[in-house]
C-alpha cells in the first residue's frame, strides 16, 4: 500500500517547511559587517581611540561617526546637514565626540540612521536565544531590534520578507559606513 509512503513524504515536506519558517535564513546572503566591524575596532585600538568621525564621500552634507565601547558595543550614526559648517569645523578640529553628539541630537540633522552593534561583531539577523539583539534607529524613532526569529517577527508584526529587506538595507548601510570610517583611520 502506497499511502504510508505518500503520508511520510508529505510530513517530511511539511517538517522542512516548518523548520525553514521558524526564522529568517541568511544562508544565501553574505554579510560584510562582521569582518569590517572587527577591522574598525582593531584600527581604533591601534590608535588608542574610542571614536572616529568622517565625511561620507557619497552624499553631500552626510557625516558618519562611530563610538566603540570596548567589550560591549559599536554604535555608528550617520546624519545629513543642509548647512554642514559646524560639522566641517568638528572634522577640522578632530572633535569626534562633539560630532557624534551633534549627529545624535541636533534638530538640524536629517536622514539620521543609528546602528547599535552589540558585541562590535557585525550585524546578526538570528542571534542566539538569550543573546542581546543588534538594533537600528531611523530618524528620531524607536530602535528596531534585529531578530529574525519567527516569534520575534510575529510580535513585531513583520513578515520574514519584510525583515529580510530591512536587515539587508541595514547591513549594506553599515558595511558602507564601516568602510568609510576604516579609510579615515588608515588615511
Amino acid at each position: 500500500m502506497q499511502t504510508p509512503r505518500i503520508l511520510a513524504a508529505g510530513l517530511a515536506v511539511a517538517l522542512v517547511g516548518f523548520v525553514g519558517a521558524t526564522g529568517v535564513s541568511l544562508a544565501a546572503h553574505e554579510t560584510q559587517s562582521p569582518a569590517l566591524a572587527k577591522e574598525l575596532v582593531a584600527e581604533l585600538g591601534k590608535k588608542k581611540l574610542d571614536c572616529v568621525f568622517a565625511k561620507d564621500p557619497s552624499t553631500p552634507g552626510q557625516y558618519i561617526a562611530a563610538l566603540h565601547v570596548p567589550g560591549l558595543q559599536l554604535i555608528v550614526v550617520s546624519a545629513q546637514f543642509d548647512n554642514p559648517g559646524n560639522m566641517e569645523f568638528r572634522l577640522f578640529s578632530a572633535d569626534c565626540m562633539g560630532a557624534y553628539v551633534d549627529m545624535n541630537a541636533a534638530v538640524t540633522a536629517k536622514n539620521r540612521l543609528s546602528i547599535n552593534d552589540i558585541g562590535a561583531d557585525g550585524l546578526v539577523a538570528n542571534p542566539k536565544k538569550n543573546a542581546p539583539r543588534d538594533g537600528i534607529t531611523r530618524g528620531g524613532g524607536d530602535e528596531v531590534k534585529l531578530d529574525g526569529d519567527s516569534k520575534a517577527l510575529k510580535a513585531a508584526k513583520m513578515t520574514p520578507d519584510e525583515f529580510q529587506k530591512m536587515f539587508d538595507e541595514a547591513e549594506t548601510a553599515y558595511a558602507g559606513y564601516l568602510k568609510v570610517l576604516i579609510a579615515r583611520l588608515k588615511g
